[in-house]
């Protein structure tokens, strides 16, 4: 997905929030959402670009396996993804790593001190994305 389609299919107004943190130039930012690109100019992603990089935190609207993904917890999400035949990796920290196809595929969900879901950090092809069907124009 390109910087174009991402927008056309995402048009909600642009919004920085301070968890973001900075040298974000590479990126269109959203309320709870962050979508990356491989290229960039000093001001924003170019057109040529493809997205490599969705962050999900704490955003109200967002829905993991036909639920919102606030009312997940560690607990609740292992026995969905085993369920669904995900291999779900628990790393040191608590957060959760799913592996797609290849080493750039890859799903980590983030807890906190709650063992609720706040973060979904999806570094992607898109077109192997575990959790959404392929973008199609």
């Amino acid at each position: 997905m390109s910087p174009p389609q991402a927008r056309r299919a995402f048009p909600e107004k642009q919004v920085y929030e301070d968890w973001m943190g900075g040298n974000l130039n590479h990126c269109y930012l959203y309320h709870g959402l962050i979508f990356c690109f491989t290229k960039c100019d000093s001001i924003r992603p170019l057109p040529d670009s493809i997205l490599d990089l969705i962050v999900i935190q704490q955003r109200e609207d967002a829905i993991l396996c036909e639920e919102p993904m606030l009312s997940w917890t560690r607990p609740t999400i292992l026995k969905a993804l085993a369920w669904r035949g995900y291999p779900a990796q628990p790393l040191q920290g608590g957060d959760i790593l799913i592996s797609g196809e290849s080493v750039y595929n890859q799903t980590r969900l983030c807890f906190d001190e709650a063992d609720r879901l706040f973060r979904i950090e999806m570094d992607l092809n898109f077109s192997e994305l575990p959790f959404c069907p392929p973008y199609e124009e």
